[in-house]
């Protein structure tokens, strides 16, 4: 498709300014990943659960929300957010108590996935272990190939994939196909936006919950939650009640949260999580960290979403590489206090 766009990401430190460039090629899946992940249609921003209404007997009838209804495809999903929705598998899917709307979405869809060739300036799926080559999790995967006559190749990885392949027909790839589309995916690797050494950073977290850094990225983050709403992978959520001006019929929706906000961590007595500094680190120590224990991986994919559209410019790889520089493990001077010598500021 003539005039097919990508997102070009900010450089470090400055203010998301993600804006779009026309190609100069036919690519149809020349673009990196947007605001927007599949994540949005099988746990929706908002959704009610349940209604309840008055009877003629002072009683009240409750009704739940029906599943959703039909099959559905994703078209054009990459590496990094199959990795994302098999990370939301084990978290809503893989406990002892599963999300029955999930499940029901979940089930219903048919993935066409794509080798990734046009990487983000804030990509960084390569460290991540999660692209930009596709491995598993797909029904079909696409590959396209702009070198020389421009061709998608098509490989199938579930009987269902088989069988929409065989419906398709064309011809059978060759050898120059297959190198073709591998030295494509080879190229995403090596233009890659952001790098960050992913190795032992659950430790290297836990080892400087105090460390220096805390204090200067609280100066900068807005508590906003952006880095959480276009995160492919968190999953928190709350539950609202609401009624009626009579009273007679109530609904119970949820709705996406973000570990960013004061009512995230409120008990009762007051909150938890008081300062910017402490949710900030909540939540970095928790997608990189604490992910592990819960849940055997990271919670990151590397997919760039939260550099990119921070409203500050805050770099998750940039904060990780500043606590391994300078890490403050065994240091006695840096493991005191919270960020203004307060303590009790920061309640891990």
């Amino acid at each position: 498709m003539p005039g097919s766009c990508r997102w070009a990401g900010q450089t470090s430190r400055t203010p998301a300014a993600p804006r779009l460039e026309r190609r100069r090629d036919a690519a149809l899946f020349g673009y990196a990943v947007g605001p927007h992940s599949w994540k949005q249609h099988l746990l929706p921003p908002r959704l009610r659960l349940l209604t309840t209404r008055r009877d003629g007997d002072g009683g009240f009838e409750v009704e739940e929300e029906p599943g959703p209804r039909g099959a559905v495809a994703f078209l054009g999903v990459r590496s990094c957010e199959l990795h994302a929705i098999a990370i939301q598998d084990r978290v809503l899917l893989g406990g002892r108590h599963t999300d029955r709307d999930y499940a029901a979405r979940r089930g219903e869809v048919f993935v066409i996935a794509v080798n990734c060739h046009e990487p983000g300036g804030t990509c960084f799926c390569v460290s991540m272990n999660t692209g930009p080559a596709v491995r598993e999790g797909y029904d079909l995967v696409l590959s396209e190939i702009l070198d020389g006559e421009h061709r998608i190749l098509l490989e199938a990885g579930t009987p269902r994939g088989v069988e929409v392949l065989e419906e398709l027909g064309g011809r059978a790839a060759e050898a120059s196909d297959r190198a073709a589309g591998r030295s494509a995916v080879d190229g995403a690797a090596d233009r890659m936006g952001r790098t960050v050494d992913a190795a032992d950073l659950r430790d290297l977290l836990a080892d400087n919950l105090e460390h220096p850094r805390w204090d200067e990225v609280a100066q900068r983050c807005l508590s906003c939650g952006n880095c959480t709403m276009v995160c492919p992978t968190c999953y928190c959520t709350s539950v609202e009640d609401v009624s009626d001006l009579t009273g007679g019929t109530a609904e119970r929706w949820r709705s996406w949260e973000s570990c960013f906000s004061l009512d995230h961590s409120h008990t009762h007595g007051g909150d938890v999580r008081a300062s910017g500094r402490s949710r900030y680190r909540q939540w970095l120590t928790h997608k990189f960290g604490t992910w592990h224990d819960q849940f055997g991986t990271s919670g990151c994919v590397g997919c760039g979403r939260c550099v990119t559209w921070c409203p500050v410019g805050i770099d998750v790889t940039e904060e990780l590489t500043a606590i391994r520089a300078n890490s403050a493990a065994g240091d006695p001077e840096t493991l005191i206090r919270g960020p203004a010598g307060e303590a009790g500021d920061d309640i891990r």
